[in-house]
């Protein structure tokens, strides 16, 4: 698994450019070893090195459906902002809420203990990749189980942004099974939002406003080239089959 494991990581590296390195198994610390021949900023490609790289497509709940279920005392309304009508927020987004990092495990805490489903079942709350503008993290309303998943992608395309020349979409490609699939998914979401997660943070949820029949999906947002291109990494390779963290 270690041997994979650096396979995949090297993979990653040189996708986003990266020649100048070495990476090693070391089966008697059970760690990965990564040398660096040129300067690298290891913050910034730590994601490459440390995410195993799992996506997901997800269904979405109403967000106004499930604030009904919510008693007017809920401590919830506390600990998390949940407007009930906000121009940021859609109505019909996916998106219970929202609050600043230092309360995000607050509402994490709260809600497996008071909201926990029966296994596989239920509501899947997850948060935005990042924050916006004004430092909150948005928390989603997702479907239990992934409607596609990494397996049903054939190719990925980075397409830069004609009028931002630091940001770039990228345009998926999925497979005939993938394909069809998305159709499917799009035909019976119209309207809805679909979101894109990558190890249980949810990078973007647009709203489908069609049925797609031609085997693609466009990633679009405010991402820059990098964030994008790492992105790209991260799909194109496997998934680890272990977990990671820094050491040094």
């Amino acid at each position: 698994l270690l041997n994979v494991s650096c396979s995949i990581i090297k993979n990653r590296l040189r996708d986003i450019g990266l020649q100048s390195f070495e990476v090693s198994a070391n089966t008697t610390q059970k760690t990965i070893d990564i040398t660096f021949t040129d300067k690298v900023d290891v913050n910034e490609i730590l994601q490459l090195i440390t995410s195993k790289g799992k996506i997901g497509f997800y269904e979405t709940y109403n967000r106004l459906d499930v604030i009904k279920l919510l008693e007017k005392e809920d401590k919830l309304f506390s600990i998390l902002n949940i407007p009930l009508e906000n121009s940021e927020i859609d109505n019909s987004s996916a998106i219970l809420g929202y609050c600043k990092l230092q309360y995000k495990s607050q509402v994490d805490s709260y809600i497996s203990k008071y909201y926990v489903s029966k296994p596989d079942q239920g509501i899947k709350y997850l948060w935005s990749e990042s924050a916006n503008k004004d430092g909150n993290y948005f928390l989603y309303l997702l479907k239990h189980q992934a409607a596609m998943d990494k397996s049903q992608i054939l190719e990925t395309v980075v397409v830069k942004q004609p009028d931002k020349t630091d940001h770039s979409d990228l345009m998926i490609n999925f497979n005939n099974n993938g394909a069809l699939v998305w159709q499917n998914l799009s035909k019976n979401n119209i309207g809805k939002p679909i979101a894109m997660v990558v190890d249980n943070v949810v990078y973007c949820a647009p709203k489908l406003m069609e049925e797609i029949n031609n085997g693609k999906a466009i990633i679009s947002g405010n991402f820059s080239i990098k964030e994008i291109t790492h992105l790209k990494s991260l799909i194109d390779n496997g998934e680890l089959p272990l977990e990671f963290r820094l050491k040094e």
